[in-house]
């Protein structure tokens, strides 16, 4: 378990706590919803970094790029479905300060990347080592714009005729 991990992630405007129960659940502590979101992007990427890199790199259409040719065709396909709308006015349509919600997510994300690039040998989750390739660093714009990828995964494509 992590429960006296400490780190110093740039950005937080205080200290923020994250305890990590008997189940491994995080709970988390903080003065500010924005640094209680940056925490949770880091948790998020703490507990599941090769997850989130795939689930990014599906969306966006850029798994050949670490997996070969073989996934050109599913590559173009995800690019298909990418939003290409005024992003200003889709992160709007959440919520008045969802752009803001969405960068502090990403920046907990990107914190802890980074903090595994230090060392990758002794902090990136064994599968980037074994895979021989390094996450890549998250954008707000990527949470809006892969979005749609999980559709195709939820459809029926069975005719109905």
């Amino acid at each position: 378990m992590f429960h006296n991990d400490e780190f110093r992630i740039p950005g937080l405007k205080s200290d923020v706590h994250i305890l990590i129960d008997n189940w491994g659940v995080p709970h988390i502590y903080a003065k500010s919803s924005l640094d209680a979101y940056m925490a949770q992007g880091f948790q998020a990427a703490r507990d599941r970094l090769y997850q989130i890199d795939l689930w990014r790199r599906r969306g966006l259409g850029e798994l050949s790029a670490v997996f070969g040719p073989d996934y050109i065709d599913q590559d173009r396909a995800a690019r298909l479905f990418l939003y290409r709308g005024d992003l200003r006015s889709e992160f709007l349509s959440y919520k008045i300060d969802a752009r803001d919600i969405g960068t502090a997510f990403v920046e907990g994300i990107n914190a802890y990347i980074r903090w595994c690039l230090e060392a990758p040998e002794e902090r990136l989750p064994p599968e980037f080592l074994v895979r021989n390739y390094r996450p890549s660093l998250w954008n707000p714009e990527d949470l809006v714009r892969i979005r749609t990828h999980g559709l195709l995964f939820n459809a029926d494509l069975t005719p109905v005729w």
